[in-house]
């Protein structure tokens, strides 16, 4: 399973491994300018149960604390995945580690736990884009009109947005207005 998710990592363009690090207990390290994901793997359950603190800490002290200058905010972006060769039995192990926040997300990857593009914060993967359908202005208004109160709807004039552009109607409602008053 580790294979596949470093597979995974080294086709995204957008990633850079950094292999010039020396770690303990931490495989592999990908970088982007948006996140960063630290990679470790376990023998099985008991090892993942036993360890996953003192790798989260490694990856903390080692990687996140030396986060400076224009990468600092990148902290805020950093994900730990620990993949588990062997099929986990004890899920309420893996929830309570990805429940737990401290430092950074965590993530526990393996056979048995699904596929493990769901679980990767990286990118939206639509699947059946035929079937999306995208509100077009026409269809939010007519949405709009069920939710609003009958009060507010009878003292709106909803025709301006079927004539003009909902920028030009917003503009005109709620920006001209103050433009003339200086505001």
């Amino acid at each position: 399973m580790v294979d596949q998710v470093v597979k995974y990592f080294r086709k995204k363009e957008k990633f850079i491994e950094f292999q010039n690090i020396e770690l303990d207990l931490l495989k592999f390290i990908f970088g982007s300018p948006q996140q960063i994901f630290g990679i470790t793997v376990f023998e099985d359950e008991s090892s993942l149960q036993r360890d996953w603190e003192k790798v989260s800490e490694e990856f903390a002290v080692r990687i996140q604390s030396q986060l400076v200058a224009s990468l600092y905010d990148l902290k805020w972006d950093m994900y730990l995945i620990l993949v588990v060769q062997k099929n986990i039995e004890d899920i309420e192990l893996c929830k309570h580690i990805e429940n737990n926040r401290m430092f950074f997300k965590k993530i526990v990857l393996a056979e048995n736990l699904g596929d493990l593009k769901r679980k990767l914060p990286i990118e939206l993967e639509l699947e059946n884009l035929d079937q999306l359908e995208v509100f077009s202005d026409s269809q939010f208004l007519k949405e709009l009109k069920k939710v609003v109160p009958s009060e507010v709807a009878s003292k709106f004039d909803f025709s301006l947005y079927e004539r003009l552009s909902i920028t030009e109607v917003n503009n005109m409602i709620f920006l001209e207005p103050y433009k003339s008053k200086e505001v």
